[in-house]
């Protein structure tokens, strides 16, 4: 819970001194245009992707919902970063494009590594290496979910049963999309055992990125 609310806190102190050399209106602007460019970006990058790979339907499919998933998780975590809290709308409406900007970005940056040919982390493949760092995962999850807030940001209310309810429905979406994404990336192995690999690898890496964003 703890990165939810520093993330509020943040942006309202980044808004209040930033107000000084831009108008709010130029500041939320700005923050449309940067998230504009992330996501047409991700657009390009994915139909790049799509083109590349265009010969192998099945693993075109499976990215296909993988990317569903994905916009799923995204909007949820979106949702778990503001919804808990009722703050000033001009700072929750910039914020709001900043944390999508992420996110696309990081997806881009995901699609890319298909683009140039993704390898495989044969350092860490196997299903016991899965299983470790998906418990460690999991303890991330379990400490930011019941760790003690920081204050409330100034203007706003706060429920914690509702916050939990939200914060375990971005973990669900997150996990919905991993193991989408991970179900794609194993249609690029050409053996059983490459497939396998591509696939807990793929987790792995994804179990790394969730537990940096909930820590």
């Amino acid at each position: 819970m703890r990165n939810v609310f520093s993330v509020t806190v943040f942006c309202f102190l980044w808004l209040s001194q930033g107000a000084f050399a831009q108008t709010k209106f130029e500041m939320y602007e700005e923050a449309c245009n940067n998230f504009t460019k992330s996501d047409n970006e991700l657009n390009t990058t994915w139909r790049k992707t799509i083109k590349k790979y265009s010969a192998n339907k099945q693993f075109i499919n499976k990215l296909r919902k993988a990317e569903a998933e994905w916009i799923i998780y995204r909007d949820k975590y979106l949702e778990s970063v503001y919804n808990p809290c009722v703050v000033y709308t001009d700072m929750k409406q910039m914020c709001s494009k900043q944390v999508l900007q992420g996110l696309t970005e990081d997806r881009t940056k995901d699609l890319k590594l298909l683009l140039n040919g993704p390898r495989n982390d044969r350092s860490r493949d196997s299903a016991s290496d899965v299983a470790t760092l998906d418990a460690e995962m999991r303890k991330t999850y379990q400490l930011a979910l019941h760790a003690p807030s920081d204050p409330e940001p100034v203007g706003s209310t706060y429920e914690e049963p509702h916050f939990a309810e939200i914060f375990q429905a971005a973990q669900e979406a997150w996990t919905s999309f991993r193991n989408a994404d991970a179900d794609a990336w194993q249609e690029l192995g050409t053996s059983a055992k490459e497939r396998a690999a591509r696939r807990n690898s793929r987790i792995i890496e994804l179990d790394q990125a969730r537990i940096k964003q909930l820590d």
